[in-house]
């Protein structure tokens, strides 16, 4: 028979045996059923897009993009939902999340003012090239927040707004973009 710490030696053992199991397994399933959720989200409602109306929407030469959707914001104004990545270190990959939206009356140089105040309010390298006065700010271990954007910026007549993400995107991100977005004008 066991002694009551060896059992407790094995108990906890097993316990951090199920933990190191479990989370991955957990991370992988979720990210799936997510990756699930959005595709059909996106497939119910937008529209595939071949061709994305901006070039260079990420910044960061090394950021591609992966999709282009053509999509209505709830008040029916067209834009085009962008999708990106950029690889980075073997444990961490950069998303994006973009939208472009064509040329309108809608798209004042005060709207656009307001969206670069919020990139400059990152106080980051992002918030440096907002093209407004940028506080400086340090982020030591976690920056801002995935829902302040990095780049807002007049493209191809319309206008861009660009979230970086070390996430991966899912249909709460985007539904957040988007009525951000719509809520703005």
């Amino acid at each position: 028979m066991l002694g009551s710490g060896k059992r407790r030696l094995m108990v906890g053992a097993a316990a951090v045996l199920v933990l190191v199991t479990a989370i991955p397994v957990y991370m992988v399933v979720r990210s799936q059923t997510e990756g699930v959720r959005l595709a059909r989200m996106l497939r119910n409602e937008m529209t595939e897009r071949w061709g994305c109306p901006v070039p260079a929407p990420f910044v960061e030469p090394s950021a591609v993009v992966l999709d282009c959707w053509d999509g209505k914001l709830p008040g029916g104004r067209p834009f085009v939902l962008i999708f990106g990545t950029e690889p980075g270190s073997r444990a961490q990959v950069a998303n994006y999340i973009g939208i472009w939206l064509p040329p309108g009356p809608d798209l004042t140089d005060d709207w656009l003012l307001r969206w670069k105040q919020r990139v400059a309010d990152r106080g980051d390298w992002w918030a440096q090239r907002a093209g407004v006065p940028a506080p400086r700010r340090t982020h030591l271990f976690v920056g801002p927040p995935e829902g302040v954007p990095v780049r807002a910026d007049r493209a191809e007549g319309g206008a861009l707004l660009v979230w970086k993400l070390i996430t991966l995107p899912s249909v709460d991100k985007v539904r957040e973009r988007i009525d951000a977005v719509a809520g703005s004008f």
